[in-house]
């Protein structure tokens, strides 16, 4: 009897030691991203551990993101792949009405739910960080991420307080004839960091540089992504060929040449304390 129950006893030592051992389950959902900007906005909330695979324009020198495999871009998606990592997500940045019936039957055969996702404005980013909550579970660092965001643009906007705007034109290349128009996450934030922007357009439009000239902005804002110092010197040169205009005149004119400069994500808050604090230092 005594050899029994010794024996029972030391089967539920091994249960109890294999239920201990047992791996935690993956998260769910698992979500890959053809999406640079919701890539960041995942990464930056604190929910990396959802993500599978990123797009071919993600910056893999950034450590957060060197270990995920690249899965396509906007007009290629390596399907292999996704069979493989297989995430429950795919997010990519596609009008409803546009996306191809190629890619939603591809999808559909992999069990992968599409998520299109918008990011134009700096209102859009909140509702997507509310999205993002909602989809991968994470409502918590979603609304934290967002009170965070808030927190930092509200702090500007009152230190900026009833400053006059400042003339800004904002180039996005070193041509400097890509600018950036009304309607954008940029202008939003120009305009929450003491500018008003010059160019009255939606959107991104190009100029050249009599129009450049015409508009005579009073501070020029230039936005690179991550150039060589190389081109950065070329982009200050191709500004410095304007000496009538207001800005260039008056060196009131910035370069700011980081990976964020263009994209829309968390980082915009200190991308918009670099513009408050060059506008109105």
């Amino acid at each position: 009897m005594g050899q029994r129950i010794g024996a029972i006893v030391f089967l539920l030592g091994l249960c109890s030691l294999a239920f201990a051992g047992d791996p935690k389950p993956t998260t769910q959902p698992l979500v890959a991203s053809v999406v640079p900007a919701a890539t960041d906005l995942i990464i930056s909330m604190g929910a990396g551990d959802h993500l599978v695979g990123i797009s071919n324009y993600d910056d893999s020198s950034r450590p957060e993101l060197k270990n995920f495999p690249k899965i396509g871009d906007y007009q290629t998606i390596d399907w292999e792949r996704l069979r493989a990592l297989k995430p429950q997500i795919l997010i990519i940045f596609q009008s409803p009405d546009r996306i191809s019936p190629g890619l939603k039957e591809r999808a559909a055969k992999l069990n992968i739910k599409l998520v299109n996702i918008r990011t134009e404005t700096l209102a859009d980013l909140f509702t997507e960080l509310k999205n993002l909550g909602q989809l991968l579970n994470e409502h918590e660092r979603a609304a934290a991420a967002a009170k965070k965001l808030d927190t930092q643009l509200q702090s500007i906007r009152q230190r900026i307080g009833n400053l006059p705007p400042v003339k800004t034109l904002i180039l996005r290349d070193e041509t400097a004839t890509g600018t950036v128009g009304r309607g954008t996450f940029l202008n939003d934030i120009l305009e929450l960091s003491g500018g008003q922007n010059v160019i009255e357009d939606s959107g991104w439009p190009t100029i050249d540089r009599e129009r450049l000239a015409s508009l005579n902005p009073d501070a020029i804002i230039m936005l690179l992504s991550n150039v060589s110092p190389q081109v950065e010197k070329q982009a200050a040169a191709n500004i410095a060929r304007l000496p009538n205009v207001s800005a260039v005149k008056n060196n009131k004119v910035k370069i700011i040449n980081l990976w964020y400069a263009q994209q829309p994500g968390l980082h915009l808050a200190d991308l918009a304390e670099q513009f408050a604090n060059f506008l109105h230092p």
